[in-house]
């Protein structure tokens, strides 16, 4: 089996661009929740449209913003335990 040529970006031109992960030239924007969603699959994922800055103003959301995104990933975070503060991920 073939493995298809893929990029996971970490840098903020990539992360500002809205793209996590690059397969085949189809950029994807991986979105994951825990809060309130371990060890479930949501069914009503959240489109930020706007949102309040610390500056006070309301800004554009990532959804509303121009992104190089092709497709978004919901990923949903199961674990043995129940506890959200216990996850965490390796550099």
């Amino acid at each position: 089996m073939l493995k298809a040529p893929s990029t996971r970006w970490h840098d903020k031109e990539h992360q500002f661009a809205g793209i996590d992960v690059t397969v085949k030239n189809t950029n994807f924007d991986e979105k994951v929740k825990v809060r309130g969603c371990l060890n479930t699959v949501y069914g009503c994922p959240s489109f930020e449209m706007s949102l309040l800055n610390k500056g006070g103003e309301v800004q554009d959301g990532w959804f509303a913003s121009p992104l190089s995104t092709d497709y978004y990933a919901y990923i949903s975070v199961y674990s043995y335990g129940n506890d959200e503060n216990a996850i965490s991920a390796k550099s």
